[in-house]
């Protein structure tokens, strides 16, 4: 396992993905669809096990931070929400979650 998750950084990410889907389905019921393309602003569509894949609910956009202070978690937090704006055009909510290793934290902002 440990030979795995060699990259700290891809392990952070994963992690925090990780981490992201189940708070997502805890507090909305919500289930990734499929993973965005590259480039629009967010990681994941998510919605009800139900949709089909064009009935997209909602954007998820995730971050991980290995160690940081809160300041950091606040920050990441606005800066992902402001990287969402590229797909607002689509006029569906966006979910930007942020995980802190360390402490551990998890905030969540939706726009």
């Amino acid at each position: 396992m440990i030979r795995t998750h060699g990259d700290v950084q891809a392990s952070t990410e994963h992690g925090a993905c990780a981490v992201a889907i189940l708070v997502t389905k805890k507090l909305t019921g919500f289930e990734v669809l499929e993973r965005s393309v590259k480039g629009t602003g967010f990681d994941y569509w998510v919605g009800k096990d139900e949709s089909l894949p064009f009935r997209r609910k909602t954007r998820l956009e995730v971050s991980g931070i290995l160690r940081g202070a809160l300041g950091d978690v606040e920050q990441r937090i606005s800066r992902k929400c402001r990287q969402t704006e590229r797909s607002d055009g689509m006029r569906l909510d966006a979910l930007v979650i942020v995980v802190e290793f360390s402490r551990p934290i998890v905030k969540v902002a939706k726009r």
